[in-house]
């Protein structure tokens, strides 16, 4: 499970790398704290699913959590 999460955490910091953002414009369009982004891009943490998630939706990325879909109730 640790290797899909690497490969997740690498494609988003491939595409913070790319979208030409800096990342207190970053910070702000998500929502998602300066210092939290700077532990994550540094490897130091990881972020939350909701944290991923509002960076996808800046950087034009769909973050799925991998496991059992759940049928609708």
């Amino acid at each position: 499970m640790e290797k899909k999460q690497a490969k997740v955490g690498d494609q988003v910091r491939k595409a913070v790398r790319e979208c030409g953002l800096s990342l207190g414009a970053l910070s702000r369009a998500s929502g998602v704290h300066i210092s939290a982004l700077s532990r994550f891009l540094s490897r130091e943490r990881g972020l939350s699913m909701m944290a991923l998630d509002r960076l996808g939706l800046v950087l034009h990325l769909r973050i799925v959590m991998a496991g059992k879909a759940k049928e609708g109730r």
